[in-house]
């Protein structure tokens, strides 16, 4: 055989080699990439689903501190009279004026 043809064959099938090598390592990669490319949306979805899960307990709490607040505030405001009339009665006592005041003279 002529050495020509045996180093034409041979550099046929090296770069035959080569392009399969380079096309099946194409399609690992890509598939990989698509294995990876799904875990991460996997993940992306879990935090979206985790993050809407601490937004509602958050709502849900707020809704609660709310509610307190307006059951302390209503009961404030049923107690204030009660307790005007007690500092009014405790600070002001009954006026009494004594006989032959200087307030009690007619001028």
């Amino acid at each position: 055989m002529n050495p020509l043809i045996v180093f034409l064959v041979g550099i046929l099938a090296l770069l035959a080699g080569t392009a399969f090598g380079y096309y099946a390592r194409q399609s690992l990669a890509k598939r990989k990439a698509g294995t990876v490319e799904q875990k991460l949306q996997e993940k992306i979805a879990k935090a979206q689903q985790e993050g809407e899960q601490v937004v509602e307990r958050a709502r849900q709490e707020s809704r609660r501190i709310l509610e307190v607040g307006k059951e302390e505030d209503e009961e404030r405001k049923r107690n204030v009279p009660r307790e005007v009339d007690s500092v009014e009665h405790h600070l002001s006592p009954p006026l009494v004026i004594p006989e032959g005041s200087i307030i009690d003279r007619p001028h």
